[in-house]
């Protein structure tokens, strides 16, 4: 993982880390109490190819198999484990 000055570390329940950047956490996350926070955003998903890699806000990153691409409202993108887009990402899929 990669951070910038005033990036946000996150951590789920599931203990996985990682960096947001100030702007995009701020416009993008609600707090809930104490150290909780609530994603509020809308990101658009695909499947990801086999080998596939994405320039994400971080650098460069490999998408496993089963993989997802997300794009989050400022274009910022990255790869998702299947797993762990079953249990962070809700909503409609066409």
């Amino acid at each position: 993982m990669q951070a910038g000055p005033g990036d946000w570390l996150l951590e789920n329940a599931e203990g996985s880390r990682w960096s947001v950047r100030d702007d995009i956490f701020r416009g993008t996350y609600q707090h809930v109490d104490g150290r909780s926070w609530r994603s509020t955003g809308f990101v658009m998903a695909r499947p990801a190819r086999p080998g596939e890699t994405v320039d994400t806000l971080e650098g460069r990153a490999a998408a496993g198999v089963g993989a997802w691409i997300v794009r989050g409202e400022r274009g910022e993108q990255w790869p998702v484990s299947a797993e762990e887009f079953r249990g962070r990402y809700e909503g409609a899929v066409e």
